[in-house]
């Protein structure tokens, strides 16, 4: 699954560039730990729409992947309203144990599967030079995909091509609004699916965030505009198209991140054929 093809497409430097700028940047910390939602590596949105849909709705979906790669929210729906299924039975459905396979089957490789054995020998060369020389432990969390024969082949792939001496991959299976504080606390880097919900009062951030607790943890997510936002912007007649705006949106919201936090917005796209080129 994780390949160093075409490691030189532009975007795709671009995206490895800003990871790791903010890893090594500043005064760097050994990275002793790395959380990874396996979402950002397969996406499996995409996937399960694939696999539900007719020949007809998938050339449909498949003419819509930039739009879909350039969405402001973790949904399925967003770029294609044509689709019969809604947004509540296309969730359920990623959820249903039966369905693991078919999403998994059909999901693209994100730009992320294809960087992150680039991520991994920067990380280790920097732990190296402030004499860190312990095995790295990489946690992947399938969630909300389950323990099926697929899933599991595709595991195994993922240990054959990341365990060595030197990085130990295992895999866990939580929502992470349920995973415990102290488990967060583990790692130094996270890639995180959907990270709006992690940010919501009552969740185990809320204390570490606000207490300002992890200051020196790097954490990477996809661009989010809340549904409260999007709301406001309509009622204001903006645009999400108009990058001007957009982007100081994101900015504040990353800014405000950045109080708690080393973050940064980045999308992990699924690379489209020629585009940048």
């Amino acid at each position: 699954m994780v390949s160093t093809a075409s490691l030189a497409h532009p975007k795709r430097v671009q995206i490895l560039n800003r990871v790791n700028e903010a890893i090594m940047g500043r005064d760097y910390k050994e990275v002793r730990g790395i959380y990874i939602d396996f979402a950002l590596l397969k996406d499996i949105r995409l996937g399960l729409m694939l696999a539900i849909s007719s020949p007809e709705d998938r050339e449909y979906i498949i003419s819509h992947v930039k739009e879909y790669n350039d969405r402001l929210d973790r949904k399925f729906k967003t770029c294609f309203p044509k689709i019969k299924y809604t947004e509540d039975a296309l969730n359920a459905m990623l959820k249903d144990e039966k369905f693991s396979d078919f999403a998994l089957d059909f999901a693209p490789d994100t730009e992320l599967s294809y960087l992150l054995q680039e991520y991994l020998g920067n990380i280790l060369e920097r732990n190296h030079k402030s004499k860190y020389f312990l095995k790295v432990p990489i946690t992947i969390n399938i969630y909300p995909l389950h323990d099926t024969p697929l899933v599991r082949q595709c595991q195994e792939a993922i240990k054959a091509a990341t365990d060595s001496k030197d990085f130990l991959v295992s895999f866990i299976r939580e929502e992470p609004v349920s995973i415990k504080t102290e488990y967060w606390g583990m790692y130094d880097v996270l890639f995180i699916d959907n990270i709006e919900p992690l940010c919501a009062e009552g969740t185990p951030w809320e204390v570490p965030m606000k207490e300002a607790q992890w200051l020196t943890k790097n954490i990477f997510a996809p661009p989010v505009i809340s549904d409260a936002s999007k709301k406001k912007w309509d009622e204001e007649k903006l645009k999400m198209t108009e990058r001007g705006a957009l982007d100081i949106s994101l900015e504040t919201t990353a800014q405000m991140l950045e109080f708690c936090c080393r973050f940064q917005f980045v999308t992990f796209n699924i690379p489209i054929p020629n585009e940048g080129e």
